[in-house]
């Protein structure tokens, strides 16, 4: 029935109706936390139709125009709450790419870690073959006497030559230290951060909890003031 043709019962169910169908439909789009505010609305709502039902017999033109003035009251306070939950949608999707990007320099610079652990494994591989061919030319040494200075010069050369590497690899061993120390404070910073970065983010949650809390009281304030001013009447 169009709203020519019906009388002011029956376009205020109509509204009353319409909201509920709307409550539902934006319920769906809301995380958890937030349907409460939704069921009490509802629960409203349910309330001015069983009303409407048995005891609409007010000036009818007068609380049309209330009604559709609360309805329009509430879808900008909805409003207002899906812009706020777009915007930490965004901040929460900008974290989570920082996330990504320090997980992922993690796993270049422990890449990186293996690489040099992989050189390290060769030098110390380079450095037992040294020792090997060390004792072979001590055997050789032993068993010819006439060239015992030939050998005895390649002997500490090849002795200075290990301990040479061993003195390097001393020094790359003692970088590396180093250099994973100053990762693992990188890591405890982030840590740190991403635990600062969690607790702003529950202190703006509770913030928004609270400003649900305050327009859900402004709204039953309101509900009050129009049950009282009706039943004054």
């Amino acid at each position: 029935m169009t709203r020519k043709y019906r009388n002011p019962k029956e376009h205020s169910l109509m509204l009353l109706n319409e909201h509920i169908k709307f409550l539902n439909r934006f319920k769906r789009k809301l995380p958890n936390q937030y349907h409460s505010l939704i069921n009490k609305e509802k629960e409203k709502t349910e309330g001015q139709i069983v009303f409407v039902n048995r005891e609409f017999t007010a000036d009818y033109a007068k609380t049309i125009k209330e009604l559709e003035n609360e309805l329009e009251v509430f879808k900008k306070q909805i409003r207002s709450l899906e812009a706020t939950i777009r915007k930490l949608e965004k901040k929460t999707e900008r974290k989570d790419e920082r996330i990504d990007q320090l997980k992922n320099e993690n796993e270049y610079l422990h890449d990186k870690i293996n690489d040099r652990d992989n050189i390290i494994r060769i030098k110390d591989a380079t450095i037992m073959e040294k020792d090997d061919q060390i004792n072979v030319l001590q055997v050789d040494y032993d068993k010819s006497i006439d060239n015992s200075l030939d050998l005895s010069f390649k002997l500490e050369e090849e002795r200075a030559h290990r301990d040479k590497t061993i003195e390097e690899n001393n020094k790359y061993y003692f970088e590396e230290v180093r250099k994973n120390n100053e990762y693992e404070k990188k890591i405890r910073d982030l840590v740190l951060r991403n635990r600062n970065c969690a607790q702003f983010q529950i202190k703006q949650a509770n913030e928004f909890t609270i400003k649900e809390l305050r327009l859900s009281s402004e709204i039953e304030q309101l509900r009050r003031e129009n049950e009282t001013y009706k039943s004054q009447r």
